[in-house]
């Protein structure tokens, strides 16, 4: 497993992009009503951005190498407590993905590989 992307809440998704291409050099990979993807390499994106009325942090995805890798830690997770929030992918582009609840509220994504026909 491995962080795979950060996807942050802001008030300004526009700004917030610009400022990360400009700054940073990262380039736009997807844009749709207010979530704006950003990457550095061939991935499809290491920052979301998602416009929000307050900024925060909204979930860390973590990319697994394998979907069975998702089910064991879906039954670990289950077996230890967690909340599942969801067990289908919530963002386009993820083939395989499941939300879960940490610890101080904190969501993770876990997730494996992108399809890149969604």
């Amino acid at each position: 497993m491995h962080m795979g992307h950060l996807a942050l809440r802001v008030t300004s998704a526009q700004r917030s992009a610009d400022h990360l291409t400009d700054t940073l050099g990262l380039r736009r990979t997807a844009e749709v009503a207010g979530n704006i993807a950003l990457s550095c390499n061939e991935k499809h994106h290491e920052i979301q951005l998602l416009e929000a009325a307050r900024p925060g942090l909204d979930h860390i995805g973590l990319e697994v190498e394998d979907v069975r890798d998702i089910d064991r830690l879906r039954d670990a997770l289950v077996a230890a407590g967690a909340r599942l929030l969801s067990e289908k992918p919530q963002e386009p582009g993820l083939a395989y993905a499941l939300r879960v609840l940490g610890p101080s509220d904190l969501v993770f994504e876990i997730y494996a590989g992108w399809n890149a026909s969604r």
